[in-house]
């Protein structure tokens, strides 16, 4: 190329843009670089709030076990009530009983 070449100035000009576009594409990898990076760490995030919301999920399930056997110890308590008074009045009957069994003999 000397300098009479009439084309050495699009070729010049080529070059320039042959430059800039690789400067252009060397900065698009990088930035795609960084996308998946990003998303990498997204979906790691996701994964960790799944393994979150699931612990979550199994301590409320816990909580309402938990909260159902306290429901149901009143009515434990008021049956195990009952049944002493049920036991209170038979022996009553069954003391009378003896005592006018024992009073006529």
């Amino acid at each position: 190329m000397g300098e009479n070449c009439k084309d050495c100035i699009q070729v010049s000009n080529l070059k320039e843009d042959l430059s800039r576009l690789k400067d252009d594409v060397k900065d698009i990898y990088e930035r795609l670089g960084e996308v998946e990076k990003f998303s990498a760490s997204g979906g790691e995030q996701i994964k960790m709030i799944f393994v979150i919301l699931n612990e979550i999920k199994n301590s409320i399930k816990d909580i309402n076990s938990k909260l159902e056997k306290i429901e149901e110890k009143p009515g434990e308590d008021y049956s195990k009530v009952k049944i002493a008074i049920i036991t209170s009045i038979c022996s009553g009957i069954v003391g009378v009983m003896l005592g006018f069994i024992f009073k006529i003999k």
